[in-house]
């Protein structure tokens, strides 16, 4: 049996439940407002800020699943904004913020600093979910976006066509 983004943890026992997925947002992986986080990653000499109050969540669900043998796939989601955002690098040039239904865009990296922070997230998650002694759990896997054969409501690029938004996905998932 499997279910996905569950709610109430217990229930899973319960149910008899053996496999999750679950969703993740990039930007709350990160810190970048604060000028003092509390944690940072390194990655090719630099340095991301981590916001570790949202990082501790997802320790403490991970490692409640991994204790208790639920296989967990991690779903990689972008939440956008409705208005531009400066400050977050994972917005894609394309997306149509103020129209996004879930308010959900595709990953940016179309420009270098998109592709940096999108690389140190996928590199932080996978150091720190696959460690040999799964101290904050352990992740079976992960899917890149949602739904991407409805990628206006899922992974918005804009009114793009399927094969710009394939390229921009194929490039995201070979990350």
């Amino acid at each position: 049996k499997g279910i996905s983004c569950p709610v109430m943890l217990d229930d899973l026992l319960e149910l008899g439940v053996k496999h999750i997925d679950d969703n993740i947002l990039l930007a709350g992986i990160f810190d970048w407002n604060n000028e003092n986080p509390e944690a940072w990653f390194e990655l090719d000499g630099e340095r991301y800020p981590l916001n570790m109050n949202y990082i501790r969540y997802f320790d403490n669900r991970f490692k409640w699943l991994t204790d208790h043998n639920i296989s967990t796939t991690l779903i990689v989601l972008n939440g956008v904004p409705r208005e531009p955002d400066p400050k977050n690098p994972f917005i894609h040039p394309w997306t149509d913020l103020a129209n996004t239904p879930y308010h959900l865009g595709g990953i940016n990296i179309y420009d270098e600093r998109g592709f940096k922070w999108y690389r140190a997230a996928l590199e932080f998650l996978s150091e720190r979910y696959t460690r040999p002694d799964a101290e904050y759990g352990l992740l079976d896997g992960f899917i890149i976006a949602n739904e991407v054969q409805a990628h206006w409501v899922w992974s918005n690029l804009g009114e793009c066509t399927p094969s710009d938004f394939l390229d921009e996905y194929i490039k995201a998932l070979r990350v």
